[in-house]
């Protein structure tokens, strides 16, 4: 069952802040949170997924433990020609792809795959870095388009890069390993950690 936000009670609450995430968090009860990453063909929301990476976490009620739940990492191809400003950013040709899909039996397209909107079915909550772009790539899922979204980016009350983010708030980074969805996943998530311990305390 998918949870929705219930504008009446957020209402006069800005998005992306803390007070926002204050209130998603007395929401959530028992479900879990997804933090999760897309890298694209380009930064049309109708451009190709091309990679898809997810972390589902949940928390102790006394919200300064978190447990991870479950994890999930796809590779998609593209349906129109590859955008080589993108690729260059994300390293992933149809080589890559094909590499990474080695054995793989979930479709071969991103908006194909049941699977992404059953990875999301208990969540209270989504978030990501930058979630408005993120997030615009699961709306080919019609029964994520109403889920409670945090970004944390926006949460610096500025555009900050993950990297930049992360190293304010003392996260070690790896710069080698940015714009891989499934490493910026774990970065996003870190970061909201980090928000979620400070309004706990």
């Amino acid at each position: 069952m998918y949870h929705q936000d219930h504008p009446h009670r957020s209402q006069g609450i800005p998005p992306y802040t803390i007070e926002r995430l204050r209130h998603y968090l007395e929401l959530l009860g028992d479900r879990s949170i997804v933090v999760f990453d897309v890298e694209t063909n380009g930064l049309h929301r109708r451009s190709s997924v091309l990679s898809f990476s997810a972390l589902k976490l949940r928390l102790d009620t006394d919200r300064r433990k978190f447990h991870r739940v479950d994890e999930m990492e796809r590779f998609y191809h593209c349906r129109e020609p590859e955008n080589p400003k993108a690729i260059a950013v994300n390293g992933l040709h149809r080589r890559v792809i094909d590499i990474k899909r080695d054995g793989a039996v979930y479709p071969l397209h991103f908006d194909q795959d049941r699977e992404i909107p059953d990875f999301f079915h208990d969540a209270g909550l989504a978030a990501a870095h930058n979630v408005d772009f993120d997030r615009a790539f699961l709306g080919v899922f019609p029964e994520l388009r109403n889920l409670p979204y945090f970004c944390t980016m926006k949460s610096q009350g500025r555009f900050v890069k993950l990297h930049q983010a992360a190293r304010m708030q003392g996260i070690p980074v790896d710069s080698s390993r940015l714009h891989g969805s499934t490493y910026d996943t774990h970065l996003a998530a870190e970061l909201l950690k980090k928000l979620i311990l400070k309004i706990s305390t």
